[in-house]
């Protein structure tokens, strides 16, 4: 419902105004919609916020509108736990330093496309923009992503061309609509192979490096 505004009329008693009734129901439904929005009374809804506090080597100003939070540069903010939800940013955010557990991330990620049925292309990591079929070069205890949003094409990594799945450390094999990640292991076989599992032809070999012969 949009704001709707009491018509005061031309002049002091004209008669052409709201009545006071229309008026009370025009200033009841305005404030029922502001409710609904900003809360109850009580509890504020999800989305608005009502405090910023600001941690170490932060700081913090404010005007109509607007909240301005700046650190030092370089600078160094230590939590425990650092959760960052409904924030856009633009551009670049960097640091002189990054601290944490840095475990689950992804080292590459590919998008992938197809020549028809005879060729994946790899977009992304290595130089590749949409390469048929590369070699692709992964590092042993490290995190890869794949993604197939072709609706088809389902892309899976097998153990040889032709072979079985394999499956340590890969969640969503065989994706068609969406994103295989690939946590390879240490002990994973020097070479792997990625294959349609619709066409034969359609494949590639994965490299696991460093060789464990030469370890």
């Amino acid at each position: 419902m949009a704001y709707q505004g009491i018509n005061t009329g031309s002049s002091p008693n004209s008669g052409t105004g709201d009545s006071l009734i229309e008026g009370a129901e025009k200033i009841n439904s305005n404030f029922v919609e502001l409710y609904n929005v900003v809360g109850n009374g009580t509890t504020t809804f999800v989305g608005v916020v009502t405090q910023i506090t600001a941690g170490t080597n932060v700081s913090i100003s404010t005007s109509y509108g607007s909240v301005q939070i700046s650190a030092p540069t370089p600078s160094q903010i230590t939590t425990t736990n650092l959760n960052v939800s409904g924030v856009s940013t633009l551009g670049v955010v960097t640091s002189a330093t990054y601290y944490g557990d840095a475990s689950n991330i992804t080292s590459g990620k590919w998008n992938l496309g197809a020549d028809g049925s005879t060729h994946y292309q790899f977009t992304g990591p290595g130089g590749l923009n949409a390469t048929a079929d590369p070699v692709i070069y992964l590092a042993r205890g490290q995190s890869y992503e794949f993604v197939n949003n072709m609706g088809a094409h389902p892309f899976e990594i097998r153990s040889s061309n032709g072979g079985s799945a394999f499956s340590t450390g890969v969640t969503n094999n065989a994706v068609s609509n969406g994103t295989l990640r690939f946590d390879v292991p240490f002990d994973a076989p020097n070479s792997l192979y990625y294959q349609c599992t619709s066409h034969a032809g359609m494949g590639g070999t994965v490299v696991i490096y460093p060789d464990l012969f030469t370890v």
